[in-house]
């Protein structure tokens, strides 16, 4: 079987986004953050234990059908104590505060790990949201599995010593940007050995 489905766990990640609600996964609330049928691969937010929620990305060769989807995240199973996920880089501190809304973690078409997270800059006219996306640099280019937003704003990529770094930012519509100067420090982010990684890469 070509393609895989992928389960990747976000402690903490918020349920209330506009997006169309699922039926129920072991008793508690689900929502297609992308629905099964079309091109693109179908993405299921389900809670894993109450209040943690997990996003299951299923490519369209493995399954276009919603129920085997809501099956998979029915049957997927997680550590009840996992230890803390640690990233490999860290990002140089930007003179603009922003929040990270999100962090994650998965699995690349290779096998290999792959990380990133969802910050976002407050601007005078609203919010300013930026995604980093970060895999290894053997890899050819591939679309992001959480985001896929390449049209909503501008996008760039670098190579981080043996990382490659997407980031995608949706600004304001009037082209000015809070973002800007952390932008511009991403091709300096530092990589930590692996006894020196972090929990959280943009802190």
């Amino acid at each position: 079987m070509k393609g895989k489905a992928k389960a990747t766990d976000t402690h903490g990640a918020s349920g209330g986004v506009t997006v169309p609600r699922g039926p129920t996964v072991n008793g508690g609330q689900t929502i297609w953050m992308a629905q099964p049928g079309g091109k693109g691969a179908a993405q299921l937010a389900f809670q894993s234990v109450p209040n943690v929620w997990a996003v299951l990305t299923v490519q369209p060769d493995v399954t276009r059908d919603a129920q085997t989807i809501v099956k998979i995240a029915a049957n997927a199973r997680f550590a009840r104590n996992p230890e803390p996920v640690r990233f490999p880089l860290r990002f140089r501190s930007t003179s603009q505060r922003f929040d990270t809304t999100e962090l994650h973690t998965y699995t690349t078409e290779s096998g290999a790990p792959g990380f990133g997270g969802t910050l976002v800059f407050k601007h005078p006219k609203g919010k300013e949201t930026v995604w980093v996306d970060v895999y290894p640099a053997t890899m050819k280019r591939h679309t992001v599995p959480t985001l896929g937003k390449e049209s909503l704003g501008n996008y760039s990529e670098v190579t981080v010593g043996a990382y490659r770094v997407q980031v995608l930012v949706d600004g304001p519509p009037d082209g000015t940007s809070m973002a800007d100067d952390f932008v511009s420090r991403v091709g300096k982010a530092t990589v930590l050995p692996q006894n020196q990684q972090t929990t959280n890469p943009f802190a």
